[in-house]
């Protein structure tokens, strides 16, 4: 009751400031905040709150010297406008945020347009009924009605929407503040500027250089301080107007006042799309790096689990190995039968496969510890050339006679503080892809220093397939892989990309040099200091 007895009372109230511009008679105003206020308050807290708004429209019109039949009918009309358009709101899904274009839609098509046209109808006809105004001003009347409730929708609804949502206020840094401040300050210096001279003293100032202000405020700032420079705007736009004065000077109040209420309903409805697409936006790019966050880590805590169970087996092969070496010696020196080649081969083979898998483990550890930022390198000074043999070493010993032929070149020591795990898995990414795309072509690697240059060069190439002309930069991306037949090639595409993300890490460069059919030479430049 307490609700009901106070809706009626603001109703009563803003309605009696509302009327003290009308535009056409007593009974319409070129702006109507009750009507704003009846519909947020029947969204907001019920639509129980309808007694409250013809009450207050009832004690309204008979202040005006209405009939109390006339009265009633006003009111009437008054309530049903409010409950088609909070009934019509809550039924499309509407957010008072009013964050989505969606929203804003939903408040300008269902409330502002179609349900005032409600009261618009019925007050008008009333009026023209009982003989309160002449028959000929009932379209006049119609407008004025209809194009007041609709702005009070737009202005006085939408505030109270926006800042009805909790936090009222949100804690804004010194630079965002000043920012807020700034642009609140310039909107309305050019408000004042625009709409208090005649309109042909300047030809600059005209209303639609409010635009880049308002654009700013709806991008920088947000969709609740973008509604509350719109109803700033409006409140002077209107008043100036209403008072005979300023930009719309010259024209017949009614052309005025529509004319300005015209121009307020453009700046309004453009500016709130605007900055609901803005904010639908950011709140995508959010839902997306969150995402991505929730993968990485799904990522990161995934591969340290299947390491766990990797290690065992790793130990398990191991322990096959040498089992099987001591029984290839027993078998040697005895009359013992000799352990069958394809147990050997399959052995080797399930070894390298265990292996495959945590390369690629270790490639999407790497990859959550890029994006989460946790990759850290531990320099020391190390031996380029002894690094590179050893990696050399590592690859023949596992491919056995499937070892391509590898030349290595290298000019005196080469030597650098650099971390050595990091520089040892480009150097293994680099020869990988080379056996991988090289078709069994020799593999030549070059390191290549001097006291005049202050960084270490590696030059990996094959005579393989090469890489496609379009491919050349895609391929340092996450998930791409060159060459003509590169997705039959195992692997998940992010061998370059760690690799490029390492070396950078070091301060150095890597690029590619291909030609398809004639193979690839990949370069990795990094300073020695």
């Amino acid at each position: 009751m307490l609700q009901i007895i106070g809706l009626a009372a603001v109703y009563f109230l803003t309605a009696k400031l509302g009327l003290t511009v009308s535009a056409v008679n007593v009974y319409a105003a070129i702006i109507w905040p009750p009507s704003g206020i009846a519909l947020a308050a029947l969204v907001l807290y019920g639509v129980r709150l309808w007694p409250g708004i013809t009450v207050g429209a009832f004690v309204l019109n008979l202040t005006l010297g209405a009939s109390p039949l006339v009265a009633l009918a006003i009111a009437v009309g008054n309530t049903l406008e409010a409950v088609v358009a909070a009934y019509l709101l809550r039924r499309f899904g509407f957010d008072r945020s009013l964050c989505r274009v969606k929203d804003v839609c939903s408040l300008l098509f269902l409330a502002a347009f179609f349900s005032t046209a409600i009261s618009a109808t019925i007050g008008a006809g009333v009026l023209t009924l009982s003989g309160l105004i002449p028959e000929h001003t009932f379209s006049e009347t119609w407008i004025a009605w209809w194009s007041g409730d609709m702005l009070g929708d737009l202005l006085m609804a939408s505030f109270l929407f926006v800042w009805s949502r909790k936090p009222i206020f949100k804690k804004l840094s010194f630079l965002e503040c000043a920012e807020a401040i700034l642009l609140f300050s310039f909107t309305c210096i050019c408000c004042l500027a625009i709409f208090t001279v005649h309109r042909d003293e300047q030809v600059l100032k005209r209303p639609y250089l409010l635009f880049p202000a308002f654009v700013f405020v709806a991008i920088r700032l947000n969709q609740r301080w973008t509604v509350t420079a719109i109803a700033m705007v409006a409140g002077i736009t209107l008043w100036i107007t209403a008072s005979g004065v300023g930009f719309y000077e010259g024209y017949a109040m009614s052309h005025a006042l529509l004319r300005a209420q015209t121009f307020v309903a453009v700046l309004a409805i453009t500016q709130m799309i605007l900055a609901a697409t803005v904010m639908e936006r950011k709140e995508r790019e959010r839902e997306a790096k969150e995402a991505l966050q929730v993968r990485d880590e799904f990522l990161s805590i995934a591969s340290h689990e299947l390491k766990t169970p990797l290690t065992s087996l790793f130990l398990q092969l191991q322990l096959c190995n040498r089992e099987l070496k001591l029984a290839e010696a027993k078998s040697e020196s005895t009359d013992m039968l000799s352990i069958p080649k394809r147990a050997v081969r399959n052995h080797f083979s399930s070894e390298q496969q265990a292996k495959r898998i945590s390369a690629l483990l270790d490639d999407l550890l790497d990859l959550t510890r890029i994006r989460l930022g946790k990759i850290k390198l531990e320099k020391e000074q190390i031996d380029l050339g002894a690094l590179t043999q050893d990696v050399i070493d590592r690859f023949r010993s596992e491919q056995n006679s499937a070892s391509p032929d590898f030349h290595i070149e290298s000019s005196d020591s080469i030597t650098g503080h650099w971390d050595r795990m990091r520089v040892e898995q480009v150097v293994t990414n680099l020869v990988s892809n080379a056996i991988k795309y090289g078709q069994g072509s020799p593999i030549y690697i070059s390191l290549e220093s001097d006291d005049t240059i202050p960084y270490a060069r590696i030059k990996v190439r094959d005579s393989g397939m090469g890489i496609a002309p379009d491919l050349t930069e895609r391929i340092f991306e996450r998930f791409e892989r060159g060459g003509v037949n590169g997705n039959h090639i195992s692997g998940l595409g992010l061998g370059l990309y760690i690799c490029r993300q390492i070396v950078e890490a070091h301060q150095g460069t890597i690029q590619v040099q291909s030609e398809l059919g004639k193979g690839s030479t990949f370069s990795v430049h990094l300073p020695r200091t």
